[in-house]
């Protein structure tokens, strides 16, 4: 048998584009999608930067970016889930260039989102896990698509200066006599276990 090896003519994508156009077949592209975040652990209040970048070579317009915090609530019996409540409890949205109604494709878009200060931390337990996702969500025409990030909220403890303004001394407390040779009164917190007899220096309690 005789193999004539034959060379193969290089095809530029131009020239490649250019001849599905002609056959009315366009190739529909490419979609990339690129999400980050600042940071992954953070307290009720806190802000996350989220920055979106996405890159779209295909025919179809990008219509909305929206960025969002959801929280999910899963209960389970026996390890085995069983159903799921979702609820977004913060979202932003990233809008597209200037005096441009779509967007095929942007650079990268930073975006905050604020933690609602109410926000229960993330928690799991034997009948129940809670938990945060940062999710990104646009439309490529009609069609959806989201990219999501695992998030934490942890649980904020209160600093000394917010814990000294929510204790309220109690009523008539200018009337508390002084100790017997000093100029100091014992002031008692409510719900706080009184003083030892001769020891004023407890828990719950205020010298001043």
């Amino acid at each position: 048998a005789i193999v004539v090896p034959a060379e193969e003519p290089e095809v530029t994508m131009c020239e490649f584009i250019e001849h599905f156009k002609l056959l009315r077949c366009v190739p529909l592209g490419t979609l990339r999608a690129k999400v980050t975040a600042d940071r992954l652990s953070c307290f009720p209040g806190d802000c996350v930067t989220v920055t979106v970048e996405v890159e779209n070579t295909t025919n179809k317009h990008i219509q909305r970016v929206v960025v969002s915090l959801v929280r999910e609530v899963i209960f389970s019996v026996d390890g085995r889930e069983k159903f799921s409540v979702r609820e977004v409890v913060a979202s932003e949205t990233i809008p597209g260039p200037p005096r441009e109604k779509d967007f095929r494709a942007f650079g990268p878009q930073k975006v905050k989102v604020t933690v609602p200060t109410e926000s229960q931390p993330s928690m799991t337990s034997s009948l129940m896990r809670l938990r945060y996702k940062l999710e990104t969500f646009f439309l490529l025409g009609q069609k959806p698509y989201r990219f999501f990030l695992d998030c934490s909220v942890l649980k904020k403890t209160p600093t000394v200066k917010e814990h000294l303004t929510k204790l309220h001394a109690p009523k008539d407390w200018h009337k508390v006599p002084l100790l017997p040779e000093t100029g100091l009164a014992v002031l008692q917190l409510r719900g706080a276990r009184p003083p030892v007899r001769g020891d004023y220096i407890d828990i719950g309690s205020i010298i001043c």
